[in-house]
């Protein structure tokens, strides 16, 4: 998933790999979307 600003400009992906390829259940592809949201909070402090 991209890693997105305040403005909604990509800086970056997240993402998860596993032995067998697999598609997401819901709920995993949330939290994927929550920690993007979070590391991309975090790489915005460190830039300010």
């Amino acid at each position: 998933v991209p890693l997105r600003d305040e403005g909604g400009n990509a800086m970056g992906t997240l993402c998860v790999i596993d032995r067998e390829p697999r598609k997401l259940r819901s709920g995993e592809l949330q939290a994927l979307l929550d920690l993007a949201a979070i590391a991309a909070t975090e790489i915005g402090r460190q830039g300010k």
